[in-house]
């Protein structure tokens, strides 16, 4: 009911999943809760266990010289259908696949 609403959600990796429509490896009578028009793969990436830690060169726009620890965690990946994407939602972030949306 309050998704349906429009009321903010905030889901990150097992959040995404549950507000996710479609789920790709669903783990048999799992749950979710709907809501957000995307498709999601879980351990698209490996599973938790192979996340992991390493040092990154700061981005140019942050003005900055060396390295930072950036954490890699092994998150779903999602997938927007072409229609979802271009009437509600808007990509904030992507690296190499999108990290980062809003509804």
């Amino acid at each position: 009911m309050f998704i349906a609403k429009n009321k903010p959600v905030w889901g990150t990796c097992a959040g995404m999943i549950l507000l996710s429509n479609e789920i790709i490896g669903k783990i048999e009578n799992q749950r979710h809760i709907g809501g957000l028009d995307v498709i999601i793969e879980r351990n698209f990436f490996g599973s938790q266990q192979q996340s992991f830690i390493k040092n990154i060169e700061y981005p140019k726009e942050f003005n900055k010289e060396g390295e930072y620890p950036a954490i890699f965690i092994r998150a779903p990946q999602v997938f927007l259908k072409v229609q979802t994407l271009k009437n509600e939602l808007e990509q904030l972030f992507k690296l190499l696949h999108i990290i980062m949306m809003q509804k």
